[in-house]
């Protein structure tokens, strides 16, 4: 088996695929994307061994969504949670933060233990 990509535009076109196969089996409507669902079978499909929880809460304004691994003192046993503000009137946008938060799971997770994200952080990607 080949090693994880590291890159964001590979993650992407694995889980666009996977999108792709669940609803070539299942029908229903391919977007807006189901986030949340996808999000879930992620550890299991691509073998992460690192579950991950979800939770929205109602925060701060300037508070998009955050990851922190609750095992941060357990090298390589990530138990992962993705945390988004409930806030946030617009249904896109959680699904745009909540996005923003599994890439960094997927794509960096072995180089910090949380992501704190507030809405420059998600628009201004320098």
């Amino acid at each position: 088996m080949s090693a994880p990509p590291n890159k964001p535009a590979p993650w992407a076109n694995r889980l666009n695929k996977l999108l792709d196969q669940f609803h070539a089996v299942h029908g229903g409507d391919r977007f807006p994307v189901d986030v949340e669902a996808l999000i879930r079978e992620v550890p299991g499909t691509f073998q992460t061994g690192e579950p991950i929880t979800i939770q929205g809460e109602a925060m701060d304004p300037e508070f998009e969504g955050a990851l922190f691994n609750l095992n941060a003192d357990a090298p390589g046993k990530g138990n992962w949670a993705i945390i988004y503000n409930q806030a946030i009137s617009s249904p896109g946008r959680i699904r745009f933060t909540l996005a923003h938060e599994l890439g960094h799971y997927l794509v960096h997770r072995h180089l910090q233990t949380s992501f704190n994200c507030s809405e420059v952080d998600t628009t201004q990607w320098d």
